[in-house]
């Protein structure tokens, strides 16, 4: 299945990135490193995939939500 693009490294017009930023313990890198390791099917086989626009990855929307 095709989806939108994600680059979470891309540059930006600012003289350094976004990722540099954010600590090394901080726990959104927790989060992120913990999605992508789950399992392809536990993730992307749950979502409707029929018409309309490309979705976004299912990995990039839960790692933008929050409880």
């Amino acid at each position: 299945m095709a989806y939108r693009p994600v680059e979470q490294d891309q540059p930006t017009f600012l003289p350094f990135a976004v990722g540099d930023l954010i600590s090394e313990g901080d726990l959104c890198r927790v989060v992120d490193a913990f999605i992508d390791s789950l399992p392809r099917a536990m993730v992307e086989d749950r979502f409707d995939r029929s018409g309309g626009n490309l979705p976004y990855h299912p990995r990039m929307m839960l790692k933008t939500t929050r409880a």
